[in-house]
């Protein structure tokens, strides 16, 4: 019986090897599990970023777009510009084609509309004044904080006249509208914003946006990077060939005659989202703007396509 217990103690080299057998075939089922668990959950996290920074990029875009044209209360035939149109900049000072308290401006022959209280404006900033008559785009020409002062002689591009009423600054004079607060006047700084895509510090695509800013008495522009992540853009325009107020067809910027941007009544935006991380298993096939591409990378990308109605026509 001695005999018989001692030669049953202990495993053998073979049930060793089962044993760890066994085990390993667990372990790896185990990773396995991990590692899917880890690139689903990577997979996952990527496509919300995609989802967060889409929705991000579209509400803003939208929100500038719908805002296009919008000089008050008064429509596009009571409007006119006082900003020299032999100085212009650029496309920040183009008013032409798309609050502070109540104000007064006498008498009519001042260059100056006194504020209730202070306003936070400087010289050099670009700005509307309206009211359910008139609109009317002027520049700041001095810095106090009582009262807008909008002279001619100083600033880029500068007043071409002190006068605010009329539809041209040859007219502005002859009609020398006087803006008053009981009537609901009042003072906004105009906005002029463009879209770009570029690299970020980090590598990263960019949407960045350019400011219209004054900088030292002149308009100038800032850039502010506005979400990463998306890789392109591209816009498409909405062409009213017969003026019935709906789009006929989309057309590339150069398809637009120069004299009928006037014409275009909606906006298409395609953006292309790219993942921070490389995040697929493999090359993803994609589309974008009615075309498909293969990629090197594993980067995932979703197009988003959002189209916006120019409110603020006629």
């Amino acid at each position: 019986m001695r005999t018989l217990h001692q030669h049953q103690q202990g495993i053998g080299l073979l049930e060793l090897m089962i044993s760890i057998t066994l085990g390993l075939f667990l372990l790896s089922g185990a990773i396995g599990v991990l590692m899917s668990s880890k690139s689903s959950y990577n997979l996952n996290n990527e496509l919300t970023w995609i989802q967060d920074n889409a929705r991000f990029a579209t509400n803003s875009l939208t929100r500038d777009i719908r805002m296009a044209g919008f000089y008050g209360c008064s429509t596009s035939q009571n409007y006119t510009s006082t900003l020299n149109p032999s100085a212009g900049t650029g496309w920040y000072t183009d008013f032409d084609n798309a609050v502070i308290d109540v104000v007064d401006n006498d008498p009519p022959t001042s260059a100056t509309i006194d504020i209730s209280g202070t306003h936070p404006f400087v010289a050099g900033d670009i700005l509307v004044i309206t009211d359910c008559s008139q609109t009317t785009v002027f520049q700041v020409t001095g810095n106090n904080s009582n009262k807008l002062v909008h002279n001619t002689g100083s600033g880029t591009p500068g007043n071409c006249t002190k006068f605010l009423g009329g539809i041209s600054c040859s007219s502005a004079g002859a009609n020398r509208k006087i803006f008053r607060g009981s009537e609901g006047a009042f003072v906004v700084q105009m906005k002029a914003h463009a879209y770009y895509v570029d690299e970020a510090a980090d590598g990263t695509p960019t949407l960045y946006r350019r400011e219209l800013v004054a900088n030292s008495g002149n308009p100038d522009v800032s850039d502010e990077e506005l979400v990463q992540g998306v890789e392109n853009i591209q816009v498409v325009y909405g062409y009213d060939s017969d003026a019935d107020g709906n789009a006929n067809r989309y057309v590339n910027a150069d398809d637009v005659p120069v004299a009928d941007w006037g014409n275009v009544v909606t906006v298409r935006i395609h953006l292309l989202l790219r993942s921070f991380q490389q995040a697929a298993t493999e090359p993803q096939e994609f589309r974008f703007v009615g075309a498909d591409y293969m990629p090197v990378d594993r980067f995932l990308r979703q197009e988003f396509i959002s189209t916006i109605d120019l409110r603020n026509k006629g």
